[in-house]
């Protein structure tokens, strides 16, 4: 199995056990990181980016939410059920339809 390069705030490293060793952290976090879509300003901050109550705003069909669990309740959907579905890539349209 071969390594794969990742960038991370301009600099490249020859794998993710490289990038997570220079940043004082686990591969899975830095896996968890890049799925949850960080940015190079998140890792300056050392957190991601999110409102004062540390709630992620999420925007589904054109639709703003205040947090995940906003959003799971207008899909009547749990939370957990959300976060799944979002980190398994469902578009717009999936979530109108219901499924994938």
């Amino acid at each position: 199995m071969s390594e794969k390069e990742i960038t991370i705030q301009g600099k490249t490293y020859p794998s993710i056990k490289a990038a997570a060793s220079a940043y004082g952290l686990t591969s899975s976090a830095i896996v968890a990181r890049r799925k949850a879509g960080w940015t190079d300003e998140d890792y300056e901050r050392g957190h991601r980016n999110t409102t004062p109550s540390g709630a992620i705003p999420t925007i589904i069909n054109g639709i703003e939410y205040p947090s995940r669990a906003e959003a799971a309740r207008a899909y009547q959907i749990s939370p957990m059920g959300l976060r799944h579905r979002l980190d398994a890539g469902w578009t717009d349209e999936d979530f109108r339809r219901g499924s994938r």
